[in-house]
Protein backbone atom coordinates (compact mmCIF):
# COMPACT_ATOMS: atom_id res chain seq x y z
CA UNK A 1 0.00 0.00 0.00
CA UNK A 2 1.31 3.39 -1.18
CA UNK A 3 2.04 5.72 1.88
CA UNK A 4 0.58 9.05 1.46
CA UNK A 5 2.59 11.94 3.66
CA UNK A 6 0.68 14.44 5.61
CA UNK A 7 -0.81 17.52 4.57
CA UNK A 8 2.43 20.31 4.13
CA UNK A 9 5.16 17.26 5.01
CA UNK A 10 8.21 19.06 4.94
CA UNK A 11 9.27 16.86 1.97
CA UNK A 12 6.61 16.24 0.41
CA UNK A 13 6.12 20.82 -0.83
CA UNK A 14 6.98 21.45 -4.27
CA UNK A 15 10.74 22.28 -5.21
CA UNK A 16 11.81 25.70 -6.48
CA UNK A 17 11.31 26.61 -9.65
CA UNK A 18 15.59 27.34 -10.56
CA UNK A 19 16.20 29.87 -13.16
CA UNK A 20 16.10 29.36 -16.61
CA UNK A 21 17.87 31.47 -19.95
CA UNK A 22 17.21 34.90 -20.43
CA UNK A 23 14.70 35.37 -22.76
CA UNK A 24 14.34 38.29 -25.01
CA UNK A 25 15.89 40.33 -21.98
CA UNK A 26 13.56 38.89 -19.86
CA UNK A 27 13.80 36.86 -16.74
CA UNK A 28 11.33 34.23 -15.14
CA UNK A 29 10.13 35.68 -12.16
CA UNK A 30 10.08 32.60 -9.48
CA UNK A 31 9.60 34.56 -6.41
CA UNK A 32 6.16 33.47 -6.05
CA UNK A 33 6.84 29.79 -5.55
CA UNK A 34 9.92 30.19 -3.47
CA UNK A 35 8.25 31.55 -1.01
CA UNK A 36 6.19 28.25 -0.36
CA UNK A 37 8.91 25.83 -0.14
CA UNK A 38 11.97 25.03 1.76
CA UNK A 39 14.27 24.81 -1.21
CA UNK A 40 15.26 21.31 -0.77
CA UNK A 41 16.00 19.39 -3.79
CA UNK A 42 15.42 15.62 -3.82
CA UNK A 43 18.25 15.28 -6.21
CA UNK A 44 20.67 17.73 -4.36
CA UNK A 45 19.90 18.43 -0.78
CA UNK A 46 20.50 21.59 0.14
CA UNK A 47 22.65 22.72 -3.07
CA UNK A 48 20.59 24.58 -5.62
CA UNK A 49 19.53 21.64 -8.35
CA UNK A 50 21.01 24.27 -10.73
CA UNK A 51 23.95 26.40 -11.18
CA UNK A 52 23.99 29.47 -10.00
CA UNK A 53 24.27 32.46 -11.95
CA UNK A 54 27.94 33.48 -12.46
CA UNK A 55 27.33 36.78 -13.84
CA UNK A 56 24.51 38.99 -13.00
CA UNK A 57 23.17 39.56 -16.89
CA UNK A 58 23.77 42.95 -18.87
CA UNK A 59 20.03 42.87 -19.45
CA UNK A 60 18.94 42.75 -15.92
CA UNK A 61 21.22 45.72 -15.02
CA UNK A 62 24.19 47.53 -16.75
CA UNK A 63 25.65 49.88 -13.93
CA UNK A 64 26.03 46.43 -12.43
CA UNK A 65 28.49 45.13 -14.50
CA UNK A 66 30.87 47.45 -12.33
CA UNK A 67 30.43 44.94 -9.51
CA UNK A 68 31.27 42.13 -11.76
CA UNK A 69 33.96 43.45 -13.39
CA UNK A 70 35.65 44.90 -9.64
CA UNK A 71 35.53 41.38 -8.39
CA UNK A 72 36.73 39.65 -11.63
CA UNK A 73 39.63 42.27 -11.39
CA UNK A 74 40.31 41.65 -7.84
CA UNK A 75 39.98 37.92 -8.15
CA UNK A 76 42.93 38.28 -11.20
CA UNK A 77 45.46 40.26 -9.41
CA UNK A 78 45.68 37.45 -6.44
CA UNK A 79 45.93 40.39 -3.99
CA UNK A 80 47.89 39.52 -0.90
CA UNK A 81 46.16 40.19 2.56
CA UNK A 82 46.83 43.57 3.85
CA UNK A 83 48.32 42.01 7.34
CA UNK A 84 50.97 40.57 5.43
CA UNK A 85 51.79 42.85 3.09
CA UNK A 86 55.36 44.41 5.20
CA UNK A 87 56.61 40.48 3.61
CA UNK A 88 56.47 41.86 -0.04
CA UNK A 89 57.65 44.94 -2.06
CA UNK A 90 55.48 48.66 -2.36
CA UNK A 91 54.59 47.28 -5.53
CA UNK A 92 52.13 45.01 -3.86
CA UNK A 93 50.74 47.78 -1.43
CA UNK A 94 50.15 49.49 -4.43
CA UNK A 95 48.38 47.27 -6.56
CA UNK A 96 46.11 46.30 -3.50
CA UNK A 97 45.32 50.33 -3.14
CA UNK A 98 44.57 50.74 -6.48
CA UNK A 99 41.91 48.06 -6.49
CA UNK A 100 40.71 49.90 -2.87
CA UNK A 101 39.83 53.06 -4.93
CA UNK A 102 38.05 51.66 -7.63
CA UNK A 103 36.16 50.41 -5.08
CA UNK A 104 35.62 53.56 -3.54
CA UNK A 105 34.68 54.97 -6.63
CA UNK A 106 31.71 53.13 -7.19
CA UNK A 107 28.01 55.07 -7.28
CA UNK A 108 25.81 53.59 -4.87
CA UNK A 109 23.25 51.42 -6.71
CA UNK A 110 19.95 50.58 -6.28
CA UNK A 111 19.34 46.60 -6.12
CA UNK A 112 16.05 46.98 -7.49
CA UNK A 113 16.20 44.68 -10.55
CA UNK A 114 17.60 41.83 -8.15
CA UNK A 115 14.56 42.06 -6.35
CA UNK A 116 12.14 39.87 -8.73
CA UNK A 117 14.17 36.75 -8.66
CA UNK A 118 16.17 34.45 -6.09
CA UNK A 119 18.79 33.34 -8.34
CA UNK A 120 19.76 37.41 -9.22
CA UNK A 121 19.80 38.11 -5.44
CA UNK A 122 22.40 35.35 -4.55
CA UNK A 123 24.33 36.66 -7.51
CA UNK A 124 23.95 40.03 -6.32
CA UNK A 125 24.66 38.99 -2.33
CA UNK A 126 27.59 36.40 -3.49
CA UNK A 127 29.25 39.49 -5.72
CA UNK A 128 28.64 42.16 -2.31
CA UNK A 129 30.13 40.21 0.32
CA UNK A 130 33.14 38.64 -1.94
CA UNK A 131 34.11 42.66 -2.55
CA UNK A 132 33.40 44.01 1.03
CA UNK A 133 35.54 40.97 2.10
CA UNK A 134 38.42 41.67 -0.68
CA UNK A 135 38.57 45.29 0.90
CA UNK A 136 38.33 45.13 3.90
CA UNK A 137 41.47 41.97 3.83
CA UNK A 138 43.47 43.64 1.61
CA UNK A 139 43.70 47.28 3.46
CA UNK A 140 47.06 47.91 4.96
CA UNK A 141 47.54 48.00 8.81
CA UNK A 142 47.12 51.47 9.83
CA UNK A 143 49.31 53.49 12.43
CA UNK A 144 46.31 53.34 14.59
CA UNK A 145 43.77 50.85 13.98
CA UNK A 146 40.95 52.71 13.26
CA UNK A 147 37.43 50.98 12.19
CA UNK A 148 37.49 49.48 9.08
CA UNK A 149 34.77 51.45 6.95
CA UNK A 150 32.82 49.60 4.17
CA UNK A 151 31.73 51.91 1.78
CA UNK A 152 28.34 52.77 1.00
CA UNK A 153 28.16 51.10 -2.42
CA UNK A 154 29.07 47.94 -0.73
CA UNK A 155 26.98 48.69 2.47
CA UNK A 156 23.79 50.06 1.30
CA UNK A 157 22.73 47.59 -1.60
CA UNK A 158 24.56 44.68 0.85
CA UNK A 159 21.75 45.36 3.24
CA UNK A 160 19.15 45.44 1.27
CA UNK A 161 19.70 41.96 -1.08
CA UNK A 162 20.42 40.77 2.70
CA UNK A 163 17.18 41.52 4.20
CA UNK A 164 15.20 40.19 0.78
CA UNK A 165 17.13 36.96 0.84
CA UNK A 166 16.52 37.04 4.88
CA UNK A 167 20.54 36.00 5.32
CA UNK A 168 23.04 38.27 7.21
CA UNK A 169 24.92 40.64 5.10
CA UNK A 170 28.53 39.15 5.38
CA UNK A 171 30.45 36.49 3.93
CA UNK A 172 28.26 32.75 4.85
CA UNK A 173 29.00 28.92 3.84
CA UNK A 174 25.81 29.30 1.16
CA UNK A 175 28.30 32.36 -0.45
CA UNK A 176 31.71 30.31 -0.24
CA UNK A 177 30.11 26.49 -0.77
CA UNK A 178 26.05 26.37 -2.12
CA UNK A 179 26.29 29.23 -4.50
CA UNK A 180 29.31 29.43 -5.66
CA UNK A 181 30.16 26.48 -8.34
CA UNK A 182 29.90 25.97 -12.14
CA UNK A 183 30.62 22.60 -13.91
CA UNK A 184 32.64 22.53 -16.80
CA UNK A 185 30.90 22.55 -20.05
CA UNK A 186 28.09 21.44 -18.71
CA UNK A 187 24.52 21.32 -20.11
CA UNK A 188 21.48 23.19 -19.21
CA UNK A 189 19.96 22.38 -16.06
CA UNK A 190 22.49 19.52 -15.69
CA UNK A 191 22.34 18.29 -12.08
CA UNK A 192 25.49 18.50 -9.90
CA UNK A 193 27.61 15.49 -8.87
CA UNK A 194 30.59 15.02 -6.46
CA UNK A 195 32.60 14.50 -9.56
CA UNK A 196 31.67 17.13 -11.87
CA UNK A 197 31.15 20.21 -10.06
CA UNK A 198 34.09 22.64 -9.38
CA UNK A 199 34.57 25.87 -7.65
CA UNK A 200 33.74 29.86 -9.07
CA UNK A 201 35.33 32.13 -6.67
CA UNK A 202 38.28 31.66 -4.78
CA UNK A 203 40.15 34.56 -3.03
CA UNK A 204 43.49 33.11 -3.29
CA UNK A 205 43.31 31.69 -6.73
CA UNK A 206 44.46 28.30 -5.34
CA UNK A 207 43.45 24.36 -6.09
CA UNK A 208 43.78 24.14 -1.46
CA UNK A 209 40.64 26.97 -1.57
CA UNK A 210 38.73 24.91 -4.11
CA UNK A 211 39.34 21.45 -2.44
CA UNK A 212 38.71 23.11 0.85
CA UNK A 213 35.00 24.06 -0.64
CA UNK A 214 34.38 21.16 -2.63
CA UNK A 215 34.75 19.13 0.37
CA UNK A 216 31.81 20.91 1.83
CA UNK A 217 29.94 20.94 -1.41
CA UNK A 218 30.31 16.74 -1.37
CA UNK A 219 29.38 16.44 1.85
CA UNK A 220 25.93 18.49 1.07
CA UNK A 221 25.66 16.06 -2.41
CA UNK A 222 26.34 12.86 -0.35
CA UNK A 223 23.75 13.93 2.61
CA UNK A 224 20.99 13.85 0.06
CA UNK A 225 21.18 10.37 1.13
CA UNK A 226 20.64 11.47 4.62
CA UNK A 227 17.40 13.26 3.64
CA UNK A 228 15.89 10.71 1.90
CA UNK A 229 16.62 7.99 5.42
CA UNK A 230 14.96 10.96 7.54
CA UNK A 231 11.63 11.57 4.86
CA UNK A 232 11.24 7.58 5.04
CA UNK A 233 11.69 6.99 8.71
CA UNK A 234 8.83 10.43 9.33
CA UNK A 235 7.07 8.17 7.06
CA UNK A 236 7.24 5.44 9.55
CA UNK A 237 6.87 7.45 12.70
CA UNK A 238 3.52 8.58 11.40
CA UNK A 239 2.16 4.99 11.27
CA UNK A 240 4.15 3.83 14.57
CA UNK A 241 2.99 -0.13 14.15
CA UNK A 242 5.30 -3.07 14.70
CA UNK A 243 6.13 -3.48 11.32
CA UNK A 244 7.57 0.28 11.33
CA UNK A 245 9.58 -0.23 14.17
CA UNK A 246 11.44 -2.82 11.95
CA UNK A 247 11.39 -0.55 8.93
CA UNK A 248 12.87 2.58 11.26
CA UNK A 249 15.80 0.15 12.81
CA UNK A 250 16.80 -0.25 8.91
CA UNK A 251 16.69 3.21 8.35
CA UNK A 252 18.62 4.26 11.25
CA UNK A 253 21.67 1.85 10.09
CA UNK A 254 21.49 3.09 6.79
CA UNK A 255 21.88 6.62 7.96
CA UNK A 256 24.79 5.69 10.22
CA UNK A 257 26.43 4.20 7.05
CA UNK A 258 25.67 7.13 5.11
CA UNK A 259 26.95 9.64 8.23
CA UNK A 260 30.39 7.42 8.04
CA UNK A 261 30.65 8.32 4.42
CA UNK A 262 30.37 12.32 4.95
CA UNK A 263 32.95 11.84 8.15
CA UNK A 264 35.18 9.86 5.18
CA UNK A 265 34.42 13.03 3.18
CA UNK A 266 35.31 15.10 5.97
CA UNK A 267 38.59 13.87 6.61
CA UNK A 268 39.69 13.27 2.69
CA UNK A 269 39.91 17.64 2.86
CA UNK A 270 43.55 16.70 3.72
CA UNK A 271 44.22 15.21 0.35
CA UNK A 272 43.83 18.66 -1.63
CA UNK A 273 44.35 21.41 0.89
CA UNK A 274 47.14 22.05 3.08
CA UNK A 275 47.06 22.98 6.26
CA UNK A 276 49.89 26.07 5.69
CA UNK A 277 48.17 27.19 2.92
CA UNK A 278 44.24 27.29 4.55
CA UNK A 279 45.80 28.98 7.62
CA UNK A 280 47.68 31.75 6.07
CA UNK A 281 46.35 32.68 2.38
CA UNK A 282 42.46 31.22 2.42
CA UNK A 283 41.18 31.44 6.01
CA UNK A 284 41.96 35.39 7.00
CA UNK A 285 39.41 36.44 4.06
CA UNK A 286 36.89 35.06 5.78
CA UNK A 287 37.11 37.14 8.91
CA UNK A 288 33.68 38.70 9.96
CA UNK A 289 33.49 41.64 12.05
CA UNK A 290 33.77 39.14 15.58
CA UNK A 291 37.07 38.65 14.27
CA UNK A 292 38.90 42.09 13.45
CA UNK A 293 40.34 43.47 16.29
CA UNK A 294 39.76 47.24 14.35
CA UNK A 295 35.50 46.50 14.35
CA UNK A 296 33.55 47.48 10.73
CA UNK A 297 31.63 50.02 10.30
CA UNK A 298 28.84 50.51 7.47
CA UNK A 299 28.60 53.57 5.88
CA UNK A 300 25.13 54.93 4.60
CA UNK A 301 23.08 52.37 5.97
CA UNK A 302 20.03 53.14 9.14
CA UNK A 303 21.22 53.22 13.05
CA UNK A 304 19.87 49.97 13.25
CA UNK A 305 21.69 47.97 10.66
CA UNK A 306 24.29 49.17 11.61
CA UNK A 307 24.36 48.40 15.49
CA UNK A 308 24.32 44.88 13.92
CA UNK A 309 27.92 45.29 12.04
CA UNK A 310 29.58 44.27 15.04
CA UNK A 311 27.98 41.06 16.10
CA UNK A 312 28.38 39.80 12.09
CA UNK A 313 30.83 36.71 12.16
CA UNK A 314 32.35 34.90 9.19
CA UNK A 315 31.02 31.69 7.28
CA UNK A 316 31.76 28.43 9.43
CA UNK A 317 30.69 24.79 8.93
CA UNK A 318 28.44 25.65 11.63
CA UNK A 319 26.26 27.25 9.01
CA UNK A 320 25.50 23.76 7.23
CA UNK A 321 22.22 22.83 7.24
CA UNK A 322 22.39 19.57 6.60
CA UNK A 323 24.52 18.94 9.90
CA UNK A 324 21.81 20.96 11.42
CA UNK A 325 19.39 18.50 10.22
CA UNK A 326 21.13 15.37 11.16
CA UNK A 327 20.98 17.38 14.93
CA UNK A 328 17.40 17.82 14.89
CA UNK A 329 16.05 14.73 13.30
CA UNK A 330 18.34 12.61 15.70
CA UNK A 331 17.06 14.77 18.81
CA UNK A 332 20.63 16.11 19.42
CA UNK A 333 20.23 18.52 22.10
CA UNK A 334 22.68 21.46 22.13
CA UNK A 335 21.28 24.13 24.60
CA UNK A 336 22.67 24.59 27.71
CA UNK A 337 21.45 23.26 30.92
CA UNK A 338 18.38 25.76 31.43
CA UNK A 339 19.18 28.39 29.31
CA UNK A 340 15.76 27.57 26.52
CA UNK A 341 14.25 30.77 25.45
CA UNK A 342 17.10 32.92 26.94
CA UNK A 343 20.65 33.90 25.24
CA UNK A 344 20.36 31.60 21.98
CA UNK A 345 23.50 29.10 21.60
CA UNK A 346 25.90 29.33 18.43
CA UNK A 347 24.54 26.83 16.72
CA UNK A 348 21.47 28.71 16.81
CA UNK A 349 22.78 32.29 16.08
CA UNK A 350 23.98 30.21 12.69
CA UNK A 351 21.01 29.76 11.22
CA UNK A 352 20.50 33.46 10.78
CA UNK A 353 23.37 32.83 8.15
CA UNK A 354 21.20 30.48 6.02
CA UNK A 355 19.14 30.75 3.39
CA UNK A 356 15.76 31.88 4.89
CA UNK A 357 13.79 28.95 3.14
CA UNK A 358 16.67 26.13 4.78
CA UNK A 359 16.15 28.29 8.29
CA UNK A 360 12.23 27.28 7.56
CA UNK A 361 12.83 23.88 6.84
CA UNK A 362 14.87 23.41 10.25
CA UNK A 363 12.15 25.01 11.75
CA UNK A 364 9.46 23.12 10.61
CA UNK A 365 11.79 19.69 11.60
CA UNK A 366 11.82 20.53 14.65
CA UNK A 367 7.69 20.26 14.89
CA UNK A 368 7.35 16.56 14.10
CA UNK A 369 3.98 14.86 15.06
CA UNK A 370 6.33 12.34 17.19
CA UNK A 371 9.92 12.75 18.19
CA UNK A 372 12.35 9.93 16.74
CA UNK A 373 14.32 10.00 20.26
CA UNK A 374 11.29 9.52 21.98
CA UNK A 375 9.65 7.23 20.58
CA UNK A 376 12.84 4.43 20.62
CA UNK A 377 13.18 5.17 24.62
CA UNK A 378 8.92 4.85 24.49
CA UNK A 379 9.31 1.57 22.82
CA UNK A 380 12.24 0.47 24.48
CA UNK A 381 10.99 1.36 27.24
CA UNK A 382 7.64 -0.49 26.93
CA UNK A 383 8.63 -3.73 25.38
CA UNK A 384 11.58 -4.15 27.94
CA UNK A 385 10.39 -2.60 31.40
CA UNK A 386 6.62 -3.44 30.95
CA UNK A 387 5.08 -6.50 30.62
CA UNK A 388 2.01 -5.35 29.74
CA UNK A 389 -0.34 -6.02 26.82
CA UNK A 390 -2.40 -2.97 25.14
CA UNK A 391 -5.20 -2.35 26.95
CA UNK A 392 -2.98 -2.76 29.97
CA UNK A 393 -0.59 -0.22 28.30
CA UNK A 394 -0.23 2.84 30.25
CA UNK A 395 -0.18 6.53 28.16
CA UNK A 396 3.65 6.97 29.53
CA UNK A 397 6.39 4.24 29.68
CA UNK A 398 9.23 4.80 32.66
CA UNK A 399 12.78 4.26 31.68
CA UNK A 400 16.22 5.21 33.12
CA UNK A 401 15.81 8.06 31.01
CA UNK A 402 12.45 9.87 32.80
CA UNK A 403 8.82 9.69 31.13
CA UNK A 404 8.33 9.19 27.77
CA UNK A 405 5.52 8.93 25.30
CA UNK A 406 3.34 6.16 24.98
CA UNK A 407 4.42 4.03 21.57
CA UNK A 408 1.25 3.26 19.07
CA UNK A 409 2.96 0.20 18.06
CA UNK A 410 0.93 -1.60 21.21
CA UNK A 411 -2.14 -0.55 19.46
CA UNK A 412 -1.24 -3.80 16.74
CA UNK A 413 0.83 -5.59 18.75
CA UNK A 414 1.71 -7.31 21.91
CA UNK A 415 4.23 -7.93 24.05
CA UNK A 416 6.59 -10.81 23.26
CA UNK A 417 9.83 -12.38 22.65
CA UNK A 418 9.65 -10.89 18.97
CA UNK A 419 8.87 -7.32 20.49
CA UNK A 420 11.38 -6.90 22.65
CA UNK A 421 14.10 -8.43 19.83
CA UNK A 422 12.51 -5.87 17.72
CA UNK A 423 12.47 -2.69 20.05
CA UNK A 424 16.42 -3.83 21.36
CA UNK A 425 17.59 -3.56 17.69
CA UNK A 426 15.80 0.07 17.04
CA UNK A 427 17.73 1.15 20.54
CA UNK A 428 20.97 -0.22 19.00
CA UNK A 429 20.02 1.35 15.79
CA UNK A 430 19.53 4.70 17.17
CA UNK A 431 22.78 4.57 19.14
CA UNK A 432 24.59 3.47 16.26
CA UNK A 433 23.19 6.69 14.34
CA UNK A 434 24.20 8.73 16.89
CA UNK A 435 27.53 7.26 17.24
CA UNK A 436 28.61 7.67 13.81
CA UNK A 437 27.50 11.64 14.60
CA UNK A 438 29.68 11.85 17.42
CA UNK A 439 32.40 10.11 15.10
CA UNK A 440 31.54 12.82 12.35
CA UNK A 441 32.64 15.11 15.26
CA UNK A 442 35.26 13.37 16.09
CA UNK A 443 36.52 13.68 12.60
CA UNK A 444 35.85 17.92 12.34
CA UNK A 445 37.88 17.87 15.76
CA UNK A 446 41.12 16.50 14.06
CA UNK A 447 40.51 18.57 11.05
CA UNK A 448 40.28 21.70 13.01
CA UNK A 449 43.26 20.60 15.01
CA UNK A 450 45.27 20.14 12.24
CA UNK A 451 44.10 23.27 10.16
CA UNK A 452 43.87 25.92 12.94
CA UNK A 453 45.20 24.90 16.34
CA UNK A 454 48.67 23.45 14.69
CA UNK A 455 48.92 26.15 12.35
CA UNK A 456 48.10 28.58 15.08
CA UNK A 457 50.96 27.27 17.34
CA UNK A 458 53.36 27.47 14.24
CA UNK A 459 52.73 30.97 13.45
CA UNK A 460 52.77 31.68 17.41
CA UNK A 461 56.51 30.57 17.45
CA UNK A 462 57.52 32.57 14.18
CA UNK A 463 60.37 35.11 14.11
CA UNK A 464 56.92 37.94 13.57
CA UNK A 465 54.19 36.58 15.60
CA UNK A 466 51.04 36.99 14.04
CA UNK A 467 48.50 34.65 14.76
CA UNK A 468 45.29 36.40 15.79
CA UNK A 469 44.75 34.19 18.36
CA UNK A 470 47.11 35.52 20.50
CA UNK A 471 46.46 36.76 23.81
CA UNK A 472 47.44 40.50 25.10
CA UNK A 473 50.62 38.55 27.33
CA UNK A 474 51.15 37.46 23.35
CA UNK A 475 50.51 33.93 24.82
CA UNK A 476 48.52 30.82 22.86
CA UNK A 477 45.31 29.42 24.53
CA UNK A 478 43.35 26.47 23.56
CA UNK A 479 40.41 28.91 24.73
CA UNK A 480 41.78 31.95 22.47
CA UNK A 481 41.84 29.68 19.46
CA UNK A 482 38.93 31.30 16.89
CA UNK A 483 36.66 29.52 15.10
CA UNK A 484 35.70 31.59 11.47
CA UNK A 485 32.60 32.29 13.38
CA UNK A 486 33.68 34.10 16.28
CA UNK A 487 33.51 30.88 19.35
CA UNK A 488 36.61 29.29 21.07
CA UNK A 489 36.82 26.41 18.52
CA UNK A 490 38.42 23.68 20.40
CA UNK A 491 35.93 23.86 23.46
CA UNK A 492 33.17 24.59 21.37
CA UNK A 493 33.56 21.48 19.00
CA UNK A 494 34.29 19.13 22.16
CA UNK A 495 30.70 20.36 23.94
CA UNK A 496 28.84 19.84 20.03
CA UNK A 497 30.72 15.88 20.68
CA UNK A 498 29.54 15.85 23.97
CA UNK A 499 25.90 16.58 23.46
CA UNK A 500 25.91 14.34 20.77
CA UNK A 501 26.73 11.29 22.98
CA UNK A 502 24.17 12.39 26.17
CA UNK A 503 21.61 11.88 23.14
CA UNK A 504 22.45 8.23 22.92
CA UNK A 505 19.62 5.91 25.20
CA UNK A 506 22.06 3.54 26.63
CA UNK A 507 25.74 5.58 26.22
CA UNK A 508 28.26 3.81 26.46
CA UNK A 509 29.94 2.90 30.03
CA UNK A 510 33.02 5.49 30.75
CA UNK A 511 36.34 3.38 31.21
CA UNK A 512 37.46 2.71 34.69
CA UNK A 513 40.24 5.18 35.67
CA UNK A 514 43.19 3.45 36.74
CA UNK A 515 43.67 3.49 40.41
Amino acid sequence: MALTLAPNHFLDLPHHVQLGPVLDGVLPDTSTVAAHDFDVDVNTGFMPAEAPLLRIPREVSVDMQAWEDLLSEGLALKMKLGDQLAQYGPEETLKNESWRLKVRSLPVLDPAPLMSNTLLLRRGHHVLVFLMHMYIHSAPIPVELTPHVVPACIAVPLCRVSSELGITPILTYADNVLWNWHLPSGQLHEIPTERRIRSHALFSGTLDEEHFYLTSAKIELRGVAALSVMRSTLDELFIGDATAVRRISAYLNRLSSIIGELTQLLLDVRDGCDPAVFYNQVRPWFRGATSDKRGWVFEGVDAEQAAKVASLSGPSAGQSSLVHALDIFLGVDHERGEGRGAEPTFLTKMEQYMPRHHRAFLQNLRRPRRSLREFVISTHAAYTVHTLNDRAMPDFAVSSMGLAPRASLFQTAGVGESGIKAATELQTAYDSAIDALKRFRDGHIRIATLYIVNQARKAAHAPKPIAPELNQKGELTTDGIKGTGGTSLVPFLKECRDNTVKAMVLPPSPCPSPQ
